[in-house]
């Protein structure tokens, strides 16, 4: 009997290598995707690292056109100050600072720009007064607190005048810059707010038709809302809106402004003065003054309008100033835009430019740990603040008010 053996055949030796083979080369295999994909992974968090510390090392500047990849908003106030608007400017007064939130809830991380031209007729103590863009929204708190309602008479008001202005004298960003590379668009808005008609008579002025064109050349939206019930006032408010490609709203004449208070408020309030200690004012002497001033106007306000600024605060990216408008020397430190080796003692406050250079640091240190400190607790109590306001706002109807509308047309904005 012939016993040679059948090669072609496997043996169970034979299919045993073939499987630790097959095993092997799956297992190698899969060794290799996992590292490619590491390497890849590597290679993208190093790339958006690197893009991330470019865009915290670049600082923005708006008159140069540079937005460090950064959406820009701008929000432009025209507001009737005369006798008629006492309440709805009290209540302006309250919720500037949640208006800014609902910026930041949409984007974090834009360039938020606001201003105001306060209004009101010829005869009166002024025609208009204009306050530009800025980022430096505590300075304009500042200025919005300023305003007293006073004047008016005749019905009609300076409202041509105002638009104007706001349109033209603004320093909006320029068309076609402020979109970043993730296709976000720049939002320009303005709003107009006031209870009468313009006044047409007047031959100086240039007429809202005109401005409206203006504005839409200059991808500007204009929004109206008319305070109380005028029949004129609302034919002229709900035009200037369609030409602005805006919307119209009609509020009370009070502003209806609705305030929820928080068990949350006291605390954040307490917090607010604490990281309001740690501030280093660092610049010029009227930079170190300007900061004293909008301290001092920060002490006015009420709780509720405190922590609405410490949620403002917490939400921001990029660099986060305790008071806006440049000088915030650990804001400043933190962005990158001063290098602690190569302070101006000269720009610092005068306690400090007495202190030598190692003294300086220490405090700049401990500023610093206790901020970081305070941060902490504040970003957990404006959460929850927020969240039992949200809660709140699902029980309770949403009357017309000046704020929920300002809100919902930049919320639709984005």
């Amino acid at each position: 009997m012939n016993h040679t053996p059948d090669l072609t055949r496997p043996t169970r030796s034979r299919v045993k290598r073939s499987r630790v083979r097959t095993v092997m080369r799956t297992a190698i295999a899969g060794l290799t995707a996992t590292l490619a994909a590491t390497l890849v992974g590597l290679g993208s968090a190093t790339v958006a690292n690197a893009s991330d510390n470019a865009r915290k090392a670049c600082q923005p500047d708006i008159a140069a056109g540079q937005t460090c990849d950064r959406r820009v908003v701008e929000v432009m106030f025209v507001l009737d100050t005369t006798g008629s608007m006492t309440r709805l400017i009290a209540g302006a007064k309250q919720k500037i600072w949640a208006i800014a939130n609902e910026v930041a809830d949409n984007d974090a991380d834009a360039i938020v720009r606001m201003g105001l031209v306060g209004y009101r007729d010829l005869g009166d103590s002024y025609v208009t007064r204009f306050h530009d863009l800025t980022t430096d929204i505590d300075g304009l708190y500042g200025r919005l607190l300023a305003f007293q309602a006073r004047g008016g008479g005749d019905t009609p008001e300076s409202v041509n005048q105002a638009l104007y202005e706001a349109v033209t004298r603004a320093s909006w960003t320029l068309q076609g810059t402020g979109q970043t590379s993730a296709g976000r668009k720049p939002i320009r808005l303005a709003f107009l707010v006031g209870d009468a008609p313009p006044h047409m008579d007047y031959q100086q002025d240039v007429k809202y038709p005109e401005t409206m064109v203006i504005a839409k050349r200059s991808g500007i939206t204009v929004n109206t809302l008319q305070a109380g019930r005028r029949h004129d006032t609302r034919r002229v408010w709900n035009e200037i809106a369609r030409l602005g490609g805006g919307v119209f709203a009609q509020i009370p004449l009070s502003g209806n402004v609705q305030v929820i208070e928080t068990p949350y408020d006291q605390d954040i309030q307490r917090l607010q003065r604490q990281l309001d200690s740690t501030i280093i004012p660092y610049g010029t002497q009227r930079t170190r003054a300007g900061y004293r001033e909008k301290l001092s106007s920060r002490r006015t306000a009420t709780a509720a309008s405190t922590a609405d600024r410490a949620a403002y605060y917490t939400k921001q990216r990029g660099k986060r100033e305790v008071v806006t408008g440049g000088g915030d020397l650990l804001a400043e430190l933190e962005s990158g835009a001063v290098d602690l080796e190569r302070l101006d003692s000269a720009k610092l406050p005068k306690k400090l430019r007495a202190a030598s250079p190692a003294e300086q640091r220490a405090v700049i240190t401990a500023k610093r740990a206790e901020r970081k400190k305070i941060d902490r607790e504040l970003g957990v109590l404006v959460k929850q603040r927020s969240a039992y306001i949200a809660k709140r706002k699902k029980s309770a109807p949403r009357p017309a008010a000046l704020d929920t509308a300002i809100r919902k047309s930049i919320r639709e904005a984005f």
